[in-house]
């Protein structure tokens, strides 16, 4: 009987060549059949919704101050201003009336966490119980949160440098949140002494009269433990970590302002964005200003931008606004375009946007904050979008010649 020989060998490289063309084209088109409007309705197992907030509400506060210096006051306005501008809110406006502070708002974020920052003045300092009260006393089981039964001690918000919000496990073995103090170092020792003296005692931490008990086991650390849940944890960040209010208030007066409510049909504004791309393009190509392979790269790498970031933005559920979008878009054009026609200097145009874009977000406020905090990611997703596009289309071409 005639053995069958195979006269060729495969061509391992090809062949892999072609598993990894066809892993990236499905790729892409899984990328953009969640960035297109509507398709999130083909799925019945995972919601790939967009999360644009189109309704925004505003409300003025009057603050009225217990102390009557003009230090007191200008350091309270400044550290709610810096509050709010750290969680985000898009518009904050603060002004000193006499004794008082007006503070004004406008934004798209849960109402609850926002009045949380503005209503809590967040004066904290770490207490010992009186002696001569009963805490065991069942007839008041309210007596260990009451301020007025504990001592005052030095340690107040002022002893500590930051307070560094984690995950630990808790009495009960579950993961619980914790604040876990660190003092500055010249009373890093003091505050250990006091620890140490406290040891096997029950102290508490006495936040605006409302005091959190603490049994004191261990001098290493000192863990708050924090009733919280995940919505609400980066603003308690915030109200610990954001600065000392020297003096107390209260809100004498609060009222809801009218508002623009900012309303953008998601799919006319991705047709509009899809026409206005072909059309700065379709001009390109008459123009003959760039080759065809250079227009070919940049059209696909914008497009694969925009869809890389709807897909983000669905996946991640993470709350955005209709112009933030159409912001966005127009930069992922630009500096796509940028990138394209300088390959040599690709590199460091992305760091220069990311470095600018890191600023803005440190040190910009409002909407110059926000836009800064996305342009971080959009400058990195438009460089890797380029260098994919390239290897992409080229593979694309080696393939179509054979």
């Amino acid at each position: 009987m005639r053995k069958i020989r195979f006269k060729k060998s495969i061509n391992w490289k090809s062949f892999l060549d072609y598993i990894l063309l066809i892993l990236l084209s499905s790729f892409l088109f899984l990328n953009i059949l969640i960035a297109l409007p509507l398709t999130e309705k083909f799925s019945e197992i995972v919601a790939f919704d967009l999360n644009t907030s189109t309704e925004y509400w505003s409300k003025e506060y009057i603050l009225d101050l217990e102390s009557e210096d003009s230090k007191d006051l200008n350091k309270t306005r400044d550290i709610l201003f810096r509050r709010l501008n750290q969680y985000g809110v898009e518009e904050v406006s603060t002004y000193a009336e006499g004794n008082s502070l007006r503070v004004v708002v406008s934004t798209t974020l849960p109402q609850m966490y926002v009045e949380e920052l503005i209503r809590n003045p967040y004066q904290y300092r770490v207490v010992t119980r009186k002696e001569d009260v009963d805490f065991e006393n069942t007839e008041d089981p309210y007596a260990q949160y009451m301020g007025e039964n504990y001592n005052e001690t030095e340690f107040d918000a002022s002893t500590f440098r930051n307070i560094y919000i984690t995950q630990l496990l808790d009495s009960s073995g579950t993961d619980s949140y914790f604040g876990i103090a660190k003092p500055w170092p010249h009373k890093s020792q003091d505050f250990k002494n006091f620890l140490n003296d406290q040891i096997g005692e029950s102290v508490g931490v006495d936040i605006d009269g409302f005091v959190t008990p603490m049994y004191i086991s261990d001098s290493a650390v000192f863990a708050i433990p924090l009733s919280t849940t995940d919505e609400s944890i980066r603003a308690i960040n915030i109200l610990y970590n954001s600065g000392n209010i020297p003096t107390s208030y209260t809100i004498s007066q609060q009222n809801d302002l009218g508002s623009e409510v900012f309303s953008m049909d998601y799919i006319e504004v991705s047709i509009a964005i899809f026409i206005t791309i072909i059309i700065i393009y379709t001009y390109l190509f008459f123009t003959k200003i760039y080759t065809n392979t250079l227009l070919t790269t940049s059209l696909f790498a914008t497009l694969l931008s925009i869809a890389s970031m709807l897909t983000i933005l669905k996946i991640t559920y993470l709350p955005t606004s209709s112009y933030i979008l159409i912001i966005g878009t127009i930069f992922i054009i630009i500096l796509t375009r940028v990138i394209i026609t300088n390959p040599e200097s690709r590199y460091l145009i992305t760091a220069s946007v990311f470095i600018l874009s890191l600023i803005f977000k440190l040190l910009g406020i409002g909407y110059l904050r926000i836009i800064g905090n996305d342009f971080l990611t959009l400058s990195l997703l438009v460089l890797l979008s380029v260098t994919f596009s390239e290897y992409y289309i080229n593979k694309i071409s080696i393939y179509l010649k054979k």
